[in-house]
């Protein structure tokens, strides 16, 4: 951690190493799960563009990477940042609210034997809080904060630590194995 003179507050940097211990978790019982799901409905717009439609109806349009909209890789390295950027603020804003919060998320595009994947995953927090008694408080839960979301709290960023199994369907089926059904196509 180190402390940046120029505001009342800590840059705080953190990094995802491929080698955390899967943590279970939940209030009493270490594998409850949230029976009630999510899912995101993504239209394709036009050729390489698509819109990502949320339950609730917001829309996000994303494409290919170099152009004005959001890549698949930068809505990654956004979800991890805002998770764990909300549950900083939830935990710190009862104390204080920040006068500036700022989170940059990155990672490393790697095309290796195990495909294309990121790597080095890193999220630096740069965040400050008004002088006084709640600023002061805010500030002296903010790296507790950070890390109990890294650790426990932040869903996003504990699928990815802990290589969550992706199954991929065509039109509600089971894909068996790709490239047999590339050959089955032929």
């Amino acid at each position: 951690m180190r402390t940046n003179p120029r505001r009342t507050g800590h840059t705080v940097a953190m990094t995802f190493s491929d080698n955390a211990a899967p943590r279970s978790g939940g209030a009493g019982n270490p594998d409850r799960a949230d029976a009630s799901g999510r899912h995101v409905t993504l239209t394709r717009t036009g050729r390489l563009t698509f819109r990502a439609t949320s339950e609730s109806g917001a829309t996000i349009e994303l494409g290919p990477a170099g152009t004005d909209l959001f890549s698949p890789v930068e809505l990654l390295l956004a979800a991890i940042a805002g998770c764990t950027a909300m549950d900083v603020d939830a935990i710190t804003a009862k104390r204080a609210e920040a006068d500036h919060f700022e989170v940059v998320s990155a990672g490393r595009k790697v095309r290796d034997g195990d495909g294309n994947h990121l790597a080095d995953l890193r999220l630096d927090f740069s965040v400050s809080f008004p002088s006084g008694e709640g600023g002061d408080a805010a500030r002296s839960v903010l790296t507790t904060a950070i890390q109990r979301s890294h650790d426990r709290l932040c869903t996003v960023s504990r699928t990815v630590e802990l290589a969550s199994p992706v199954e991929v369907l065509l039109d509600g089926e089971p894909i068996q194995q790709s490239a047999g059904r590339a050959q089955s196509e032929q």
